[in-house]
């Protein structure tokens, strides 16, 4: 398909800058490997469209404008975390070849908002709408390492016990809970049905706060498949996250 090159070079100086901060003109043409020429036409255009603004005017530096944040925001604002979800999580289910899970925090609850299931899957799964225990699932555990609040309260109750895997000592699970931060997943071994490993990812959104995570979900595997579970699966979070106004 025959493409616009200013306007795709239109766009790609407004990623160059949201990225770079402040820049000259000098120093947009040399990270594009433009023409001085060139890009002073594509800059006074965005202005014009107060895509950009001036930032310095003593060094003539620009910056993104408000009508950029207005016209992303708008984005942000009509699309639900679901939306932006479906199509990554499909796609992460088709990688791993395993049911990939959306999971959000409700009433101190996980509830299954979509769910990836491959064709050939063997084992199965929760159904959409039904609700997890927070302590035996990857997606619930999630919640409790980034809620500090919900784990405390976690923690005066007893703690439920699914299967002969499950957690039922609050200082391994405190230990557990800890770790998922650290090393940016959280693991369900076998916790909450005695035929599935699963491995989760939290979603941030724009305020940093994560009341969403997904999940790689599937019978006992190698490591090696596993280790490919959390690098696709974290990747795939970030991603979302990005798309869901989340900044690192």
């Amino acid at each position: 398909m025959a493409m616009n090159k200013s306007v795709v070079r239109a766009v790609e100086i407004l990623e160059l800058i949201s990225k770079e901060g402040d820049m000259t003109l000098s120093e947009i043409a040399q990270k594009m490997a433009m023409p001085l020429a060139s890009v002073s036409d594509i800059l006074k255009a965005l202005l014009h469209k107060q895509m950009i603004e001036v930032a310095d005017p003593r060094v003539k530096t620009y910056r993104i404008s408000v009508n950029s944040f207005l016209i992303g925001n708008s984005y942000l604002a009509n699309a639900s975390v679901l939306e932006i979800a479906i199509p990554f999580v499909n796609d992460l289910s088709k990688q791993t070849g395993n049911t990939v899970f959306l999971g959000k925090l409700v009433d101190s609850q996980i509830v299954y908002l979509y769910k990836c299931e491959p064709k050939n899957s063997l084992v199965s799964t929760c159904q959409i709408g039904s609700r997890a225990q927070l302590t035996t699932t990857a997606l619930g555990k999630v919640a409790l390492a980034y809620n500090s609040k919900l784990f405390d309260d976690v923690m005066t109750k007893p703690l439920v016990k699914k299967t002969p895997s499950s957690i039922v000592d609050y200082r391994k699970l405190e230990l557990e809970i800890g770790a998922v931060k650290t090393q940016g997943y959280s693991v369900d071994r076998f916790e909450d049905n005695e035929r599935i490993f699963c491995v989760g990812f939290p979603i941030f959104d724009r305020a940093g706060k994560v009341e969403h995570s997904i999940s790689v979900s599937g019978a006992q595997r190698s490591q090696d498949s596993i280790d490919r579970d959390i690098e696709l699966g974290q990747a795939c979070a970030r991603e979302i996250s990005r798309r869901s106004g989340y900044v690192e």
